[in-house]
């Protein structure tokens, strides 16, 4: 199992909170993220790697950053 941070943005892409958690891979940490409710967007990472931005609808958001 791998740590991931998902991090909780507002309206200005600002991080509110975090929350961390354990899965197994990125596809598994997507499905974890797209459950979580957030009135903005989410972003998930694994150590320094932009995994993928998700945004208050659930929906994937395309990278607007390079992943480390």
């Amino acid at each position: 199992m791998r740590e991931y941070h998902f991090y909780f943005l507002d309206h200005q892409s600002q991080i509110q909170s975090t929350k961390i958690a354990h899965c197994a891979d990125d596809l598994a940490a997507l499905e974890f993220a797209q459950k979580l409710k957030a009135p903005a967007d989410i972003e998930v990472w694994q150590s320094t790697r932009l995994v993928t931005r998700i945004n208050a609808k659930g929906d994937n958001v395309p990278k607007e950053r390079g992943a480390a």
